[in-house]
């Protein structure tokens, strides 16, 4: 008797195994099934195939929206910098007057945040406040210090570092760091008296810093060099007893 009255539970657990099989098994990018050929619960499928599609494809069109980097526009007065005002702070500092003869290194540029109060009186649709960039410019062995207005494409403020310390190295500096020891027979030789070959050494500029008062006023790196001979993990292969101090304005050990 228990038997027997299990079997219908078993035969309905079947049937919605195979209802849902077929339900979670059609792919929203295929077609909407023809009701007038298959059972009524098509009609409910398609509308819900119908909705995860929509989803999918507002899904798509946010992500695209978030991409487009140049289009994007400030919608929040803290919101950083778009992609077209760090393009038009370089613009307005090229036809600045103590840049025209040679352009600076940029080495930061960020949003110079307005004044706190106007944060806090700005509501959701009204202007927002002046856009300005803050700027941290190398040239002449002189970090220049800049707010850059982008509403009226105007520099506004334009002082030299009265701090101690330089701005961060950008990608040229690193790059002009690590070759410069290959142009110096000392390391050259020490190189080779290692047993080197110069055409396995990899250098790199890890630490950049202060490093005594007698180099005060100096942009100064250390070098650190790699064997990659037979291998990808130069890391793994340090060349002892060698650290090269590089001068990066004078591009000089």
């Amino acid at each position: 008797m228990g038997a027997t009255s299990i079997l219908p539970f078993l035969f309905l657990l079947f049937l919605s195994l195979i209802l849902i099989f077929f339900t979670t098994s059609w792919h929203p990018s295929q077609l909407s099934l023809n009701c007038s050929q298959y059972s009524s619960w098509c009609t409910s499928k398609n509308r819900i195939q119908a909705k995860v599609a929509s989803l999918v494809v507002e899904n798509q069109q946010e992500g695209q929206r978030h991409l487009d980097h140049l289009t994007e526009t400030p919608r929040h007065p803290l919101d950083p910098l778009t992609l077209q005002e760090i393009e038009k702070v370089q613009t307005i500092l090229s036809s600045y007057l103590p840049f025209t003869s040679s352009f600076p290194s940029i080495n930061t540029v960020y949003l110079y945040e307005p004044d706190k109060s106007l944060v806090w009186n700005w509501n959701k649709g009204d202007p927002l406040p002046p856009r300005q960039a803050f700027v941290i410019a190398y040239m002449d062995q002189k970090s220049h210090v800049l707010v850059v207005d982008l509403g009226s494409s105007q520099v506004v403020s334009h002082v030299l570092n009265p701090h101690l310390g330089f701005p961060i190295l950008i990608t040229e500096d690193m790059e002009s760091a690590v070759k410069i020891p290959f142009k110096d027979a000392r390391f050259n030789k020490s190189i080779m008296d290692r047993g080197v070959k110069l055409s396995d050494v990899i250098c790199g500029p890890l630490a950049a810093g202060w490093y005594g008062p007698n180099e005060e006023g100096r942009r100064l790196v250390k070098v650190e060099c790699f064997s990659n001979q037979g291998t990808v993990n130069f890391y793994m292969r340090p060349i002892e007893g060698l650290i090269v101090t590089v001068d990066v304005d004078k591009k000089e050990v």
